[in-house]
């Protein structure tokens, strides 16, 4: 059976099914051997991916047969430029470098691993600063340090593929300001690292080991294949029982199969293969089905299955681990000492090239300085949150954000921005289904949550609805939509075939809704780092797999004319804490961003 959602109410009243739909047809698949093209700070471990999580080795992204080119306004993405340093991506498009991994494949997480006996003494690795000169570094430079990490007593444990958070912060008494790094990891434990002089003054290193390359490949090899990591609390409420004693079982995604005798929830449109599947002790109606919330404890048995004899990856001191950068080299130690910055003001650069859909994502995302992200994306304009600007934008027009609790924070930051009333209309329910009706501006704006929310409280299965039935339908013929997706902070514990599946679903439901409106700008937002406040949480809401989640929306929605709006660098400068709601102040620049992107079309 299929769970009801509601549908927004300017919706139209026809079915949202799609009868000709075939989630098995030729031009459903996408290219993700290139989806860590975008090889930054925080990732040193994209040599080590496996043909297991490559779907096509042809480095082009397929169009519907029958969906016609973008039109000329849309320019194609340009080839991508040579670097002095090859990326992981690099290496892959070589013929003799092709499946280089890091480290091999494991199939089977009870068995003996190659790095058993590795990495339970951590070893400070070199940190060196390559270029310029040390004594002569000026604004705009592009810096270049070195890593050397492969100092182990036994060679043989460290192989590369760490990963890494890298940011560059000014000194202790300077003005704020902070930029994000990239890493080329060369699969032998030396990594080189490059920022951006984007600002005048002293600056220091701020190097964290976040996994080590053992840890990497246990995550990728182990715990992302890993079936029953997401569990659910299903709430039955059948008429003949009260509010008190609900029925309650637990659910987990399954595959194909016989479920005979179990409660089993399917939507091959919006999840392929993959059903939820529910006990079902009490023998209620499976059409009763209210309120999910996540199983906490089987998620933490799950954990502690999954992580046996090797916990120690995950701990202190190889995990989550600040680097102070000794070095026993002939080149200065970078960590300890400040890095001056010859110049004066900040980086400005006025030769960014014009926004527009499909455009390649650069190495150097931007900076903060002040309290102000600086992007460096493309050349857009920074005005549009003030009030007239943004009812400009954003009047006659109908917003659509799909996505989580970080995207409704961009739904409540832009309510209180925009400066006119908006008018509540009845169902209006915080956690998961919002709408603002603005009658001065003409503009109604929508967040919706998707369905399987991952959280400790419960959430109403009609309250929830899935990112394809939505685009479905969006039937305005005045196509004067706005539509932000965000699929990533709850999909971590999917298995990656299960959430790839879910993604290229999302994909070519935006292809049909292109059919109907061509020109409606799509964005879709990209994940951050996050917090953890428990070890397990390291494993299941893992930094190193949200990461990988944006790689594959990255390149999944690649060339159907959608935006890409990087995050990961604007939060992970930042100059507090990570968390996965972040505070106002970043909101507020990543709402800069959106706008330049979507305003300027306009």
């Amino acid at each position: 059976m299929r769970l009801k959602s509601r549908k927004p109410f300017w919706f139209s009243a026809k079915s949202l099914d799609d009868t000709n739909f075939d989630p098995k047809s030729e031009w459903t698949d996408v290219n993700i051997a290139n989806r860590e093209l975008l090889f930054r700070s925080y990732i040193g471990a994209t040599c080590m991916a496996s043909t297991s999580i490559i779907a096509d080795e042809n480095p082009q992204v397929k169009h519907h047969p029958h969906y016609p080119p973008p039109p000329k306004r849309i320019a194609s993405p340009p080839k991508r430029r040579s670097h002095h340093s090859k990326t992981s991506a690099d290496r892959n498009a070589d013929a003799d470098e092709r499946g280089k991994v890091c480290f091999g494949p494991v199939t089977n997480h009870s068995s003996p691993k190659p790095w058993n006996k590795c990495k339970r003494t951590f070893v400070e690795p070199n940190v060196t600063l390559v270029s310029p000169p040390w004594d002569n570094v000026t604004l705009g430079d592009t810096i270049h340090y070195r890593i050397e990490s492969n100092l182990a007593l036994d060679r043989h444990c460290v192989s590369g593929g760490n990963f890494w958070f890298a940011v560059l912060a000014s000194a202790r008494g300077e003005p704020e300001a902070s930029c994000g790094c990239f890493v080329v990891d060369h699969c032998n434990g030396s990594y080189d690292l490059f920022t951006v002089a984007a600002w005048a003054g002293k600056a220091n290193l701020n190097l964290t080991l976040v996994h080590t390359g053992e840890a990497v490949n246990h995550l990728r090899n182990v715990v992302w294949p890993a079936k029953d990591r997401v569990s659910f609390i299903g709430f039955y409420h059948p008429d003949n029982v009260t509010d008190e004693k609900w029925p309650r079982t637990g659910c987990n995604f399954r595959g194909p199969g016989n479920w005979t005798g179990l409660c089993e929830y399917e939507h091959p449109k919006a999840m392929g293969d993959t059903r939820l599947v529910c006990e079902n002790k009490d023998n209620v109606p499976c059409e009763t089905l209210y309120r999910m919330k996540g199983h906490g404890a089987r998620i933490e048995g799950s954990v502690s299955r999954l992580t046996k004899n090797v916990t120690y990856l995950f701990a202190s001191p190889n995990s989550y681990t600040p680097v102070s950068c000794s070095s026993n080299s002939s080149y200065t130690p970078v960590c300890s000492s400040n890095l001056t910055i010859k110049g004066t003001g900040e980086l400005v650069r006025k030769d960014l090239p014009r926004c527009r859909p499909d455009q390649p994502i650069p190495k150097f995302q931007g900076y903060w300085k002040d309290g102000v992200w600086h992007s460096l994306l493309c050349a857009m304009r920074t005005d549009w949150l003030e009030k007239k600007q943004l009812g400009q934008c954003l009047q006659n027009k109908r917003l659509v954000l799909l996505g989580d609790s970080t995207t409704r924070q961009w739904f409540t930051a832009l309510s209180r921005l925009i400066g006119v009333r908006g008018v509540k209309p009845p169902g209006d329910i915080y956690c998961c289904h919002m709408v603002r009706v603005y009658e001065e501006l003409n503009l109604t704006m929508w967040f919706q949550i998707h369905p399987h929310v991952l959280a400790s409280y419960a959430v109403d299965v009609k309250d929830t609805m899935f990112e394809v039935d939505v685009f479905d339908g969006l039937d305005d013929p005045a196509c004067n939509y706005i539509v932000v997706i965000s699929p990533w902070a709850h999909f971590t514990q999917w298995t990656h075939h299960s959430y790839l599946t879910r993604t290229k679903l999302i994909r070519e439901a935006v292809i049909r809704f292109r059919k109907r409106c061509p020109d409606v700008p799509i964005v879709v937002k990209g994940p951050h780092p996050r917090n953890h406040k428990t070890s397990s949480a390291i494993i299941y809401g893992s930094d190193y797999l949200i990461w990988q989640v944006g790689l594959i929306n990255q390149e999944t929605f690649h060339g159907i004319g959608v935006w890409f709006l990087p995050l990961w660098d604007i939060n992970l400068a930042y100059p507090k804490t990570n968390n996965v709601h972040m505070p106002m102040e970043v909101v507020r620049e990543e709402l800069k961003m959106l706008l330049g992107l979507v305003c300027e079309k306009h």
